[in-house]
């Protein structure tokens, strides 16, 4: 059932991979397709604009075989869910190499209007008392 799940999800996971490949994302407008708008780290640290009930992605690139991953810190949950686990995909090559490196795709459903901080953290979760690697964050304006 695990490896069903995955291999859907990491067909689904190239399927907007491949949709998103034409070079990087403008500001968050340009960037809305219908009611789902996708971040990668190049709107780290921006102010952006989305919808009621839009979907919202995140594309970061990570590598959970040195002990990091991505992880969503203090989620304003009035405003904001997360859509499940992050998805966790490697980049598809001819030859595949271990430990290579892939993608975390999170997916957060705005829920109403008001401002919030979206913060991921890519850190090992063990070591409690250092700090993230990398830090992802961007304000959100959510309107009607």
């Amino acid at each position: 059932m695990k490896t069903i799940r995955l291999t859907v999800s990491m067909l689904l996971l190239a399927y907007l991979l491949l949709g998103c490949s034409s070079g990087s994302i403008e500001p968050i407008k340009a960037a809305t397709q219908g009611s789902m708008q996708t971040l990668t780290k190049d709107q780290n640290g921006q102010t952006l604009t989305m919808r009621v009930n839009e979907i919202l992605q995140v594309s970061l690139d990570g590598n959970p075989t040195t002990g990091y991953v991505w992880e969503t810190k203090d989620l304003d949950a009035a405003l904001l869910a997360q859509q499940g686990e992050p998805v966790y995909s490697t980049q598809a090559t001819a030859t595949r190499v271990a430990g290579a490196g892939g993608t975390y795709l999170f997916s957060y459903k705005a829920l109403k209007a008001g401002q919030a901080t979206l913060t991921i953290i890519y850190h090992r979760p063990w070591e409690k008392e250092a700090p993230p690697a990398e830090t992802f964050q961007v304000t959100l304006k959510i309107v009607e």
